[in-house]
């Protein structure tokens, strides 16, 4: 590693260290002067000459990520009480009684009948988090510090940074990999829309406290571990395999079943004939691309492998089995299965695949794209291929065998994001694809399918399309989808040049009074079906409409509507109105724009009110129409019991001359 590169780990670990610190209560300058020396370190890096690790497309996917820590959520929430409990208790406590970290936390203990307080959660995360809690207790233990306790901020701030960093480290194995096979240009691409366009950044950032995002990182080590032991023939290559293996099923029982390929991999490479003769087998991955259209020697040993590849799991194993006999005695079993909802009915693998409640391709069409691509590697590698497939198919039966096998309030199916680092292959064949072809179009998609599911996350919280642990249909995401960037864009109208932000106006809205592909014709009844249109045009100054009248009534002296008028053209503005209630008499002045139109009288009777409009009375875009009424009902009527009302008005006409 070079020295660039150093002071690039350097600086990148020093702004994690200073975020925690600001959780703390340490000045937000901190953080802040800690992340710009990153991002330097960065861009130095990738300026530097010579060998180095960081050169400019790392330095922007580094950058990137840098950018997110900030937004990564410092507190403990949901099962990540659990997680942590099973972390503190045995480090400071040196024992599974969970009562006292639970009532720490401020967090409800998680009771298991029979038994009293427990932990549902295997030891996997505890693990994977607890260099990062230990260094927050040394932290602790300074002078001036906080509460060595490990419940104050800097503790809980430290884990779910580094649930972000297993995530980010991840996603940095899997750019090495693609890098080797298709170019600096693929590898980044790839891993952007790998952060971006999946359920990746939402767990590493928004909901750090949870397994999903270390799941993908340790996911991504496992894979490049692999793929680094197939590609040769060392035999402490497969025991770290297993080892990160191991990790990966102790972090999320599910994802055990992943061990499967490295040993479907060395079963299916096995030379063939007998006494231990080989032959020549599958093209491998490749660490360097001259490598890959080589073949290249098969491992040797293959019993000696497949014992390093399951030592490690099977002390693991033997590990979270002394927890659970600990905490629950011999019936573990029977509480466990109880504890972790597995079903009896068979697995709905099919639904977790492609369910609008939290479907894996429903949700995130780029996972689709990723297994278009492993069609591709079938060219290149076909073992590799097949058994990216026969991941896919056992981690969707796994969790299909869950009662909540849409993962509850998941944003997407989060639970396969154990899947990452293959569909990182499968999406680095697909980009990869088009390499005779400018990468520009493709860019594009990835950053439409990024837009979107950014989107779709505030949507998933916010729950515009429903509760979250519900069903989105692809009509009612795709509406609220409109909806949101729109709000954005006009939130941007401020500062969007004119024409730019009447072209959004037309894309996303698209009603317009006069004009326009949705147009109104000229005429907005607000008492008709233009139920978005009526919406958006009424202002402050009206009661809400009756559903059994074709009007609506003022309220109060003045009542607005808002138009939305394309062209600014003279033109004819038509309000059919009458007095309300009849017998009052009251007099309308209108002001469209500030420009005053008139007054006109009116009368107990619908009637039309005509008022010329100069052109120069119109801006393109929301043109704001004041009705002020000389009267109103309570104010002018003695004894009057009823509402305020001064008029009511059935619809507003714009007409110009053809």
């Amino acid at each position: 590693m070079s020295r660039p590169d150093r002071v690039l780990l350097a600086t990148a670990l020093l702004a994690l260290v200073a975020r925690a610190a600001v959780d703390s209560g340490a000045p937000a300058l901190l953080a802040n002067v800690a992340l710009l020396a990153a991002l330097l370190a960065a861009a130095a890096a990738a300026a530097a000459g010579g060998a180095r690790w960081c050169d400019a497309p790392r330095a922007l996917l580094v950058g990137l990520l840098l950018l997110e820590v900030p937004a990564v959520y410092g507190r403990l929430g949901g099962d990540g009480f659990e997680y942590y409990a099973l972390l503190r208790s045995p480090l400071l406590d040196f024992d599974l009684d969970f009562a006292n970290d639970y009532a720490g936390l401020g967090a409800k203990p998680v009771v298991t009948p029979g038994v009293g307080v427990t932990s549902r959660v295997l030891v996997g995360q505890a693990l994977a988090w607890s260099p990062a809690f230990l260094v927050a207790h040394l932290g602790a233990l300074l002078p001036g510090g906080p509460a060595a306790d490990g419940f104050s901020p800097p503790y809980q701030s430290a884990v779910t940074l580094f649930s972000f960093a297993w995530a980010a480290a991840g996603l940095l194995l899997v750019e090495a990999l693609l890098r080797a096979r298709f170019g600096r240009a693929v590898a980044v691409l790839t891993a952007l829309g790998l952060w971006y366009a999946t359920p990746l950044r939402f767990y590493a950032t928004a909901n750090a406290f949870m397994s999903h995002a270390t799941s993908a990182g340790v996911a991504c080590l496992f894979v490049w571990l692999w793929l680094r032991a197939r590609d040769g023939d060392r035999p402490r290559a497969w025991l770290a395999v297993g080892a990160a293996g191991a990790l990966l099923s102790l972090v999320r029982a599910q994802d055990a079943v992943l061990l499967a390929l490295p040993a479907l991999d060395l079963l299916l490479r096995r030379p063939s004939g007998s006494g231990g003769g080989q032959s020549p087998s599958p093209v491998p991955w490749g660490l360097r691309r001259e490598r890959s259209s080589s073949a290249s020697k098969p491992p040797s040993g293959l019993v000696g492998h497949l014992g390093r590849l399951c030592a490690v799991p099977v002390a693991a194993a033997a590990l979270q089995l002394a927890v659970w006999l600990t905490m629950y005695g011999t019936s573990f079993l029977a509480v466990t299965a109880e504890q972790n909802w597995v079903a009896s009915s068979g697995s709905q693998w099919l639904l977790v695949l492609f369910s609008p409640r939290h479907g894996l391709f429903t949700w995130h069409p780029l996972f689709a794209v990723a297994v278009l691509g492993w069609f591709g590697w079938l060219r290149r590698d076909r073992v590799l291929a097949a058994l990216c497939f026969v991941g896919l198919g056992l981690c969707a039966f796994a969790n299909g065998l869950l009662i909540d096998w849409w993962g509850s309030d998941a944003f997407g199916q989060r639970r396969l994001l154990c899947l990452l680092p293959l569909f990182g292959l499968g999406l680095g064949e697909a980009l990869d694809a088009l390499r005779r072809r400018p990468l520009l179009a493709p860019a594009l998609g990835l950053l439409a399918l990024g837009a979107w599911n950014d989107q779709f996350s505030y949507i998933h919280n916010s729950n515009l399309v429903g509760n979250k642990d519900q069903g989105a249909t692809l009509d009612r995401v795709a509406a609220a989808q409109v909806d949101v960037a729109w709000r954005t864009v006009d939130g941007w109208r401020s500062w969007l040049p004119r024409p730019v932000w009447l072209l959004a106006y037309d894309n996303l809205r698209g009603v317009w009074l006069d004009d326009g592909p949705w147009s109104l014709r000229g005429r907005l009844d607000l008492g008709g079906r233009e139920e978005a249109a009526v919406d958006a045009a009424v202002g402050d100054g009206w009661y809400p409409a009756d559903p059994a009248a074709d009007y609506r009534s003022s309220r109060g002296r003045r009542s607005r509507l808002v138009l939305p008028i394309r062209h600014a053209q003279a033109a004819t503005l038509v309000l059919r109105a009458r007095a309300e209630p009849p017998e009052l008499e009251v007099t309308l002045r209108a002001r469209l724009g500030g420009v005053d139109l008139g007054e006109r009288v009116l009368s107990g009777d619908w009637q039309e009110l005509a008022f010329d409009v100069p052109a120069p009375a119109i801006e393109p875009g929301f043109n704001p129409l004041d009705l002020v009424w000389s009267a109103t009902a309570r104010a002018d009527l003695p004894g009057w019991g009823g509402r305020n009302t001064a008029a009511a008005v059935d619809r507003v006409e714009l007409r110009r001359e053809r």
